[in-house]
């Protein structure tokens, strides 16, 4: 028995086998239906982002080499809420 009529024999009711080149066996399979997109989500989602930023210091150094030098410091801090329906 041949290695490939092995893997073949449970398979002979699955549908009609056609010999190729070489008498190889070629199993022929009909379409499948197509396949259906996804609902879309539901578009009565809501969205709510709250953004808080602490202490962001900023710091702008007039000369990074002398110890002398002038600076300037920001402290700042941020806070936003935004809903979206």
């Amino acid at each position: 028995m041949k290695l490939g009529l092995f893997f073949t024999l449970d398979q002979a009711d699955a549908g009609p086998v056609v010999r190729g080149k070489g008498g190889r066996p070629i199993r022929k399979v009909s379409a499948s239906p197509a396949l259906e997109p996804p609902p879309p989500p539901p578009t009565d989602a809501t969205l709510t982002l709250d953004l808080r930023v602490e202490k962001p210091d900023i710091v702008l150094v007039e000369n990074m080499e002398d110890v002398d030098t002038d600076a300037i410091v920001f402290h700042v801090s941020f806070k936003e809420s935004a809903k979206s329906v």
